[in-house]
């Protein structure tokens, strides 16, 4: 499933196309301000006048956010809370760790910092 999402972000931010999954359950509850980390999806970009999106991953379970906030921390698949590290402004680059295989598409050159494989992210440009 982590596949098939990072494939359809990345693929969406390739052509140019926002993307917003949709949850098959709410766990969280309408009314309790919490979101469970599927329900999150790309915000705005500044020419539209909403937050600039960045990328979040999170440490234990690798799972990939594009949101311009923080995203909840909540319901994370490895056990207990996510650990969200912020990679960096959402862009049309794509970059791949060495380490952990993580592919994001980003602004400039994602954060290095907690890679979920151990130590630092080594991450190379890919051809777009």
């Amino acid at each position: 499933m982590r596949n098939i999402l990072v494939t359809v972000l990345i693929l969406s931010v390739s052509i140019g196309v926002s993307f917003t999954p949709k949850a098959t359950a709410d766990p969280a509850g309408p009314d309790s301000g919490d979101q469970i980390c599927g329900q999150q999806g790309t915000s705005g970009t500044p020419a539209t006048g909403e937050p600039a999106s960045n990328n979040w991953l999170c440490r234990k379970c690798r799972t990939l956010v594009q949101a311009a906030d923080k995203p909840s921390s909540s319901y994370c698949p490895s056990g207990g809370h996510h650990q969200w590290n912020n990679l960096g402004r959402v862009g049309n680059t794509l970059y791949q760790c060495n380490r952990c295989n993580t592919t994001v598409a980003s602004k400039d050159k994602p954060s290095s910092a907690y890679c979920p494989a151990g130590g630092l992210h080594q991450w190379n440009r890919l051809a777009n």
